[in-house]
């Protein structure tokens, strides 16, 4: 599982933290999420914030308009309990799990089978609007496991083997019945 989530992260976290400023313009993630990273660097004298660019890092991503919304009301949740306690340093704890975590679970959920087939009508973090997207590769969402066709042709193949049992089984009980049937009834003949 930390090999999946590795892949998944060098393709996708770069590419969504443009998604969480995408809506909700009224709560002002970016003023924040820059005034909260200006006061991290002064804190511990350092460059960067975090291992990972603010909002200036829209490549094409894309996530599930809930997904969007919810990572977004998180993000503000997290920012005012920061602001309020004044614990500047956490942010960059924050930041990176949810760009390691998170964003890879949520477009692991929304990308991958069986929610997403084709073709799926995903947030793009670049230009902040519903655009349709292409859904990742069983290869890529499941590294190592079947391919979701190659498993249903497994299941199908088990369930035609398991009917035609059914049917021999069957077939052979009836018919030592029947002989057992066939033998009594001699039987009772022979007595009488």
């Amino acid at each position: 599982m930390w090999l999946f989530r590795f892949l998944l992260f060098l393709l996708l976290p770069p590419t969504s933290s443009g998604c969480v400023f995408c809506t909700q313009p009224e709560k002002n993630l970016t003023g924040r999420f820059k005034k909260l990273c200006e006061e991290h660097r002064r804190a511990t004298n350092s460059t960067r914030c975090t291992r990972y660019p603010g909002p200036n890092s829209f490549n094409h991503f894309g996530l599930d308009e809930d997904d969007v919304f919810t990572i977004t009301e998180k993000t503000h949740r997290v920012f005012r309990i920061l602001e309020i306690s004044r614990d500047r340093l956490k942010i960059a704890a924050y930041w990176d799990w949810l760009h390691e975590v998170k964003l890879v679970e949520y477009a692991h959920s929304v990308m991958c089978p069986p929610l997403c087939m084709k073709t799926k009508i995903l947030y793009n973090c670049t230009v902040c609007r519903l655009r349709r997207t292409k859904c990742l590769r069983d290869e890529i969402c499941y590294p190592g496991a079947l391919a979701l066709h190659k498993a249903m042709w497994t299941v199908v193949f088990f369930s035609i083997i398991s009917i035609a049992l059914g049917i021999i089984v069957f077939t052979v009980e009836c018919w030592r019945n029947v002989m057992r049937l066939d033998g009594e009834a001699e039987k009772k003949k022979n007595k009488e």
